[in-house]
């Protein structure tokens, strides 16, 4: 065979694999929250949306050695971002990264679209700035004191007024200690001790999956 012809299959070859491997190679980058694709939950269905619902979604996944599992593919979340439908005006999304939620989660309500935010490390713990209404804190790898509170849409003199609805620490993502609990008459309506052994993930999405206190 000719030598430049030789030559010329090589190049061709050399650069169908370059071409291939381009193809084939990840770009997705954890650090700046971009994912494969949006999964969209819900307690709710409308017209017009692809939501599963929380029966769906609850049947579908688990949580697993602390991290969200898929059981039907039979692998941890990766490379994605999860919206959770409340209603038409209320959305709270969270990218996930190997199971575990990591960069930022944040909850829009109605115009508020910085209703909630809080911040996550590369380990899936709560980490960073920690802003709920006009409440905000820094949590340290998922340790800090937690709050929230009933969502109100008129202001008053002072601005938006914000109703207490939970208060308490967290340590190690989960709740621990005395936690109070508010009615919507600012009243303390219960108080409850935790134990780390009987306590309850405050992350999300893993919080939808407790079973004795489901964040839905």
């Amino acid at each position: 065979m000719n030598k430049n012809l030789i030559l010329l299959v090589l190049s061709f070859i050399l650069i169908g694999c370059k071409i291939n491997s381009q193809k084939t190679a990840n770009p997705i980058n954890p650090s700046d929250n971009r994912s494969d694709s949006l999964a969209l939950w819900g307690n709710y269905k409308y017209d017009g949306e692809n939501i599963l619902s929380l029966k769906e979604v609850k049947k579908k996944y688990t949580t697993k050695n602390g991290k969200l599992y898929d059981r039907v593919e039979k692998i941890f979340v990766s490379n994605i971002t999860i919206q959770f439908r409340k209603d038409k005006n209320s959305s709270e999304d969270v990218y996930l990264k190997n199971g575990l939620p990591i960069n930022s989660y944040y909850e829009k309500k109605s115009n508020n679209m910085d209703w909630r935010l809080i911040n996550y490390d590369r380990n899936g713990d709560l980490s960073g700035v920690f802003a709920v209404a006009n409440y905000e804190t820094q949590f340290k790898k998922g340790n800090g004191a937690w709050k929230n509170y009933y969502h109100k849409d008129y202001k008053t003199l002072n601005g938006i007024n914000f109703q207490i609805k939970e208060e308490g620490e967290v340590r190690n993502n989960f709740k621990f200690g005395e936690w109070k609990y508010y009615n919507k008459e600012w009243k303390i309506d219960s108080t409850k001790i935790y134990t780390l052994k009987d306590s309850v993930d405050v992350r999300f999405p893993h919080c939808i999956f407790n079973k004795k206190e489901p964040c839905y």
